[in-house]
């Protein structure tokens, strides 16, 4: 079975003597990193891009993004994605391991910001023309403090994502408050279940497996999705099953009763239903029209 490469954070050059961090201006990035960056990959750190010119296609976990000036990303680890760009493409990059961020903040986590809040989260945020002009100015200082060897770089590159981190969240939240619901106590639950489903969808495949790990009643559980993402237990654990099953597909080199069974379906046909129901079309048409796209 062919595997999605998996791009590690120190195998970008990088100006700190510090693997767990890395920013560039986005043309320069393109033009040194090509090959790996442009087909279908996943990291193992979080990355957060700004366009500043040109137009282009990105795709995350099969969702498609139109990039144009003003258009920013931000990518957590083990999500699939690819770009495709115009000749005339600039903008800014950087990105970070986990234990970056919290040898510097040891008392928060990543996911405490809504930008990070659920795997549900809108991928994308569009900046006004006063914002791109301002996170441009902030984007470039970060990488020129990248680049030079000034006192406390370090410290410096950290306190300067986390005040991006902070506004980008408030942007954020401005941008989906029709969807966005700031309920920490039960984000918790909903950040717990995102980790319990990736750990364990391939063999528990049941809301009321998760609300036993949760200790909390499956009716209690499915409420707090609902309200927190606008989605159920089952979307929640289906969806997971599904991504993998369209990387498998697309990526994999194996067959759909292969697939079936790696992802634990004994029954292959119980698969290709469940799998048609949920995206429109069997597994083989949608390889077939992924392929031909």
């Amino acid at each position: 079975m062919a595997i999605l490469p998996v791009l590690r954070i120190d195998q970008f050059d990088n100006s700190t003597h510090n693997a767990d961090v890395y920013a560039n201006i986005f043309s320069d990035h393109i033009r040194t990193y090509h090959a790996s960056i442009t087909k279908p990959h996943k990291h193992d750190f979080y990355l957060v891009v700004l366009f500043t010119k040109g137009l282009g296609i990105h795709e995350i976990d099969f969702k498609s993004y139109n990039i144009q000036p003003g258009s920013l990303f931000i990518l957590r680890p083990g999500q699939t994605h690819y770009w495709e760009l115009s000749k005339d493409i600039e903008g800014y990059i950087f990105f970070h391991t986990e234990s970056f961020y919290k040898s510097f903040f040891p008392n928060n986590t990543l996911s405490n910001y809504p930008i990070y809040y659920s795997n549900y989260n809108s991928q994308q945020i569009n900046l006004s023309a006063s914002d791109l002009k301002n996170y441009t100015i902030r984007f470039e200082q970060l990488y020129k403090e990248y680049k030079g060897e000034a006192w406390h770089k370090l410290n410096a590159l950290s306190n300067q994502i986390e005040s991006i981190y902070i506004d980008l969240s408030r942007l954020y939240i401005e941008q989906e408050k029709d969807k966005v619901h700031v309920l920490p106590k039960s984000m918790n639950y909903v950040r717990e279940l995102e980790v319990l489903i990736e750990a364990n969808y391939l063999t528990l495949k049941k809301p009321s497996q998760y609300a036993n790990l949760l200790n909390i009643s499956t009716k209690h559980l499915n409420k707090i999705v609902q309200n927190s993402l606008g989605k159920s237990s089952s979307e929640l654990i289906n969806n997971r099953i599904i991504l993998e099953a369209q990387r498998l597909l697309t990526h994999g080199q194996i067959n759909v009763k292969e697939i079936a069974y790696e992802l634990g379906y004994e029954d292959p046909s119980y698969f290709t239903r469940f799998f048609k129901t949920n995206v429109g079309v069997s597994p083989t048409a949608f390889a077939d029209n992924y392929t031909q796209d």
